[in-house]
């Protein structure tokens, strides 16, 4: 949020910059065609700066888009071995059961103890 901020302000005293030095015109020349008309100093550093956040959001929307469907392959994926944990959980409580205790509670065993053994 900090970068956010930083950002702004510079953008802000940028153009400001700009905007308070308009009295110089610049005669752009181009490649292919005739000299352009002569335009305020701003407006070239405003268009500048716009088509450097075109190029730089067309050069970083691949990057972002593939990172956004790795997640949704491996949030899906986290679902089905969570699903997975839950059902051998499930399934280690069934079959485990309660304990039987170490000793027997049958009548027989209670006659050796009487001493009839």
């Amino acid at each position: 949020m900090l970068r956010l901020i930083l950002f702004i302000i510079v953008v802000f005293f940028l153009f400001t910059f700009s905007y308070m030095n308009q009295e110089e015109q610049i005669s752009l020349h181009f490649i292919g065609g005739g000299p352009f008309p002569p335009v305020p100093a701003y407006l070239i550093v405003i268009g500048s700066f716009l088509i450097g956040i075109l190029f730089a959001v067309l050069m970083t929307f691949p990057g972002w888009l593939k990172m956004k469907l790795e997640k949704r392959k491996l949030n899906k994926r986290i679902e089905v071995l969570e699903a997975d944990l839950d059902h051998l959980r499930a399934e280690a409580l069934r079959t485990s059961g309660p304990k039987r205790p170490a000793y027997s509670t049958d009548d027989d065993s209670q006659d050796d103890t009487m001493g009839d053994g």
